[in-house]
C-alpha cells in the first residue's frame, strides 16, 4: 500500500490535481478578498448615504428653526414689545396719580405697586413671556439668532418686576420662562466678566510694558 501511495504522489497525475488544487485555492481565495471588498465598499456607500440623509435632515430642522426664530422675533416685536410699553406708560401714569405714595408706609407701599402692576397688565406680559420661552426651551428656534435682539428686554422685563414674577410663582410654575432667564442671565454675567477680563488683561499688558521700559 505504501508502494502504491509513493507511486501516485510521484505520477504526472498527482502532481496535475496539486497544480489545479493550488489553482482552485487561490482563486477562491482572491474571490474571498473581492467579497469583502465589494462589502466594504457597500457599506461606506450605506454610510455615505445615512450621512447625506442625516444631513438633510438636519438642514430642513435648521432651516425650520430659523423660520420659527423669525416667527418669534415678529411676535415679540409687532406684540410683546408694544404690550410692554403699553403696561409700562400704564404703570408710570398710575403712580404719578398717586403722589402721595410716599407717605404711606414701606410694607403698605410695596402691595400697593403690586397692585398696581397686575392691574397694568404685568401678568399679561409675563404669560406672554413664557408662551415665547417655550419655543426657545424646547429647541424649537436657533437660539443664537433670538438671543442678541431679545436677551436685555427679558431679563431687564424680569427683573423690574421681581415682585410680580414671585408672585405668579406661587401660582403656576413659569417652567420655560424661568429655565430661559436662568439661562441668559448667567450668560449675560458670563460676557460681563469676560469683557472685564479682557479689560484687565490689556491694562496689565500695557502696565508691562511700562515696566519694562523703565528697565
Amino acid at each position: 500500500m505504501t508502494k502504491i501511495i509513493k507511486g501516485f504522489v510521484s505520477s504526472d497525475l498527482y502532481i496535475g490535481m496539486k497544480d489545479v488544487l493550488e489553482t482552485i485555492s487561490f482563486l477562491v481565495a482572491i474571490i474571498g478578498i473581492i467579497a469583502i471588498f465589494i462589502s466594504i465598499l457597500q457599506l461606506k456607500n450605506e454610510q455615505k448615504k445615512l450621512i447625506a440623509e442625516n444631513l438633510q435632515k438636519e438642514e430642513e430642522i435648521e432651516y425650520r428653526k430659523k423660520e420659527k426664530s423669525i416667527e418669534v422675533l415678529s411676535i415679540f416685536a409687532n406684540d410683546l414689545i408694544p404690550q410692554m410699553d403699553n403696561y409700562i406708560s400704564k404703570f408710570r401714569k398710575e403712580l404719578e396719580d398717586k403722589s402721595k405714595l410716599h407717605e404711606i408706609p414701606q410694607d403698605k407701599k410695596k402691595l400697593i405697586i403690586k397692585i398696581v402692576k397686575k392691574e397694568c397688565g404685568a401678568g399679561y406680559v409675563f404669560n406672554q413671556l413664557e408662551h415665547i420661552c417655550l419655543y426657545i426651551s424646547a429647541g424649537l428656534v436657533n437660539e443664537r439668532i433670538i438671543y442678541e435682539p431679545l436677551h436685555k428686554i427679558l431679563v431687564d422685563f424680569v427683573n423690574e418686576n421681581k415682585d410680580i414674577y414671585e408672585d405668579l410663582l406661587k401660582e403656576a410654575p413659569y417652567k420655560y420662562l424661568t429655565q430661559v432667564y436662568n439661562r441668559w442671565s448667567s450668560k449675560i454675567e458670563y460676557d460681563a466678566l469676560e469683557d472685564k477680563e479682557k479689560k484687565i488683561a490689556a491694562e496689565k499688558k500695557g502696565l508691562w510694558e511700562n515696566i519694562r521700559q523703565t528697565y
